[in-house]
């Protein structure tokens, strides 16, 4: 048996357990839906570990057309975000109609802790003041453009996943990656912290807030990781063959890690508040 044979069965079975880990909270949250507003926010952001389960195994299956397969997975991990946003929002004002009036008079203090004047106001999606709302939602597009990009140039070849060299794709699209990304998600996490007093303890507001962002950090973290290292720590030798250690390694941890992370929503992003 082959390594790649070996992290193909290994990658196989993480997904089967995490389809299933994932579905059950899927169908608990679809046979008690009292809330679609919430639910089916919780619901996309469930079906994320299987998303990269299923990238996993194919990418290990088909070696060489990992690279073009890993940047779907960062697509749906943007519309996630504006999941959990969109969820934030419907735990702070359900009503559409107030929320205006509540982002509004949202208070906003300064670092020194004084209050700022009509700090609210930047919360809102009017104007040219909506920065918080652009964040989020610019996510999705900026990252399906991005990840086009991506993928034209790893066809073109002048990507590069292991240069920073100015003259590769891979360097410029890190650079937007980091904004994009650090962008968006400090906008929820700043939406948190501004609004922390509000949410309900059962929401788990927190919870949602670490372990969805623990999941994607990882993914970007690892990227990060192994681009810089392969070809310095890592070294292909009679075992371990080039692709093993540049596409299968990566993807299997992804794919255990998807696992863990399946598992832990279910404490997250439970439907107990839906019985």
């Amino acid at each position: 048996i082959t390594v790649q044979e070996l992290l193909f069965y290994i990658t196989l079975v993480c997904l089967g357990l995490t389809t299933i880990s994932s579905f059950v909270l899927i169908l608990r949250h679809a046979a008690h839906y009292t809330k679609p507003k919430e639910q089916r926010q919780q619901i996309r952001i469930a079906v994320l570990p299987i998303i990269y389960g299923i990238i996993s195994l194919l990418s290990i299956r088909l070696y060489q057309d990992s690279i073009y397969l890993k940047p779907l997975t960062q697509v749906y991990e943007a519309f996630c975000v504006t999941a959990l946003f969109s969820l934030f929002i419907e735990y702070l004002c359900p009503e559409e109609d107030l929320r205006f009036a509540y982002f509004q008079n949202l208070r906003i203090e300064d670092k020194k802790g004084n209050t700022l004047p009509n700090g609210g106001i930047r919360w809102i999606n009017v104007g040219s003041t909506r920065k918080t709302w652009i964040m989020v939602f610019q996510f999705p597009v900026t990252k399906t453009l991005s990840a086009a990009v991506e993928i034209a140039t790893q066809a073109e070849g002048v990507y590069c996943i292991n240069s920073l060299s100015p003259k590769y794709a891979h360097l410029w699209l890190l650079l937007i990656d980091i904004f994009i990304i650090g962008g968006a998600l400090s906008a929820v996490f700043k939406l948190y912290r501004r609004c922390r007093s509000d949410f309900k303890r059962t929401n788990r507001a927190f919870g949602k807030l670490i372990t969805f962002k623990g999941i994607v950090l990882l993914q970007f973290l690892q990227q990060i990781l192994f681009g810089f290292l392969n070809g310095q720590l890592f070294h292909a030798n009679n075992t371990l063959t080039y692709n093993d250690i540049y596409y299968g390694i990566p993807m299997i941890l992804t794919a255990l890690e998807a696992l863990i992370f399946s598992v832990i929503f279910h404490w997250s992003y439970s439907n107990r508040d839906y019985l």
